[in-house]
């Protein structure tokens, strides 16, 4: 920073004097125009709306409507933009001050009805005799936009609300279908790793278990250890038999009885 700009830095006024005498500034502006306004503005709003009406009643009770309900209905809805959200504190000062400079008519009349100025006094007596039922017509549009506002406003609000609730029904929703097709997965996956360890076992016992009709399954081999009886008798497994002669492949002839299957020897009857 070079030393001229130091120097006018260092010769500025701090912050806080400087929003101040714009504040203080601001309020005396206001001040002077609401003087001037009230010593001119109501006889010279008088003599217009006089000239509109023209001592016409029906034209009165139509000008004091349209006026009544165009500039508060407008205001209202323009006002109502200053509570969008996002928009910065000089956007919403600029929205209002917009709002407030529409409403001015109204404002205007308001000031003539209930004005305690000369001018205010001269205008009320001029309004009266130039533009009949206009201040009753004005007060009667001024409620009608009041109340259509408060109900665009209620549906509104309704609808708004209606379609969050609409959004957060659905993401439940969707919330509530993904769980059920992750555990629905899960199931599914369980229920394979059963089967599948279900097979592995069948097949790992139809392994170990020996062929049906092998020669081990059906009978030892020739020259095997005896094998017990259920009688507790031990007997050896006899040997096949080779086929008749002749025939081969025929049946084999009967192996000779034992002594112990013949039976015991018949007693000799003496001669």
């Amino acid at each position: 920073m070079s030393e001229a700009q130091q120097k006018v830095t260092k010769d500025a006024p701090p912050p806080w004097l400087r929003k101040s005498a714009l504040i203080v500034g601001a309020i005396l502006l206001v001040v002077v125009l609401y003087l001037v306004g009230s010593a001119v503005l109501p006889r010279w709003w008088a003599r217009t709306i006089g000239g509109q009406v023209n001592g016409v009643p029906s034209s009165g009770v139509l000008v004091g409507l349209f006026y009544g309900f165009l500039f508060t209905f407008i205001p209202i809805g323009v006002g109502a933009l200053a509570a969008k959200p996002g928009l910065h504190w000089k956007v919403r000062i600029g929205i209002g001050v917009a709002a407030l400079l529409l409403t001015m008519p109204n404002l205007l009349t308001l000031a003539v009805a209930l004005g305690t100025s000369e001018a205010a006094r001269i205008g009320r007596a001029e309004i009266a005799v130039e533009a009949p039922s206009f201040r009753g017509a004005t007060a009667v549009g001024v409620g009608i936009a009041i109340a259509m506002a408060l109900v665009i406003g209620m549906v509104a609000w309704r609808l708004v609300t209606s379609r969050r609730e609409l959004r957060r029904l659905r993401g439940k929703v969707a919330g509530n279908a993904v769980d059920r097709r992750a555990r629905a997965e899960r199931d599914d996956a369980a229920e394979e790793a059963k089967t599948r360890a279900a097979r592995e076992s069948a097949a790992a016992a139809r392994e170990a278990a020996p062929a049906v009709g092998s020669p081990t399954a059906a009978r030892p081999a020739v020259g095997s250890p005896t094998v017990p009886d259920p009688a507790g008798t031990t007997a050896v497994w006899p040997d096949p038999q080779p086929p008749i002669s002749g025939t081969p492949g025929g049946p084999t002839a009967p192996a000779p009885p034992t002594p112990e299957a013949q039976g015991p020897a018949d007693p000799q009857l003496p001669r």
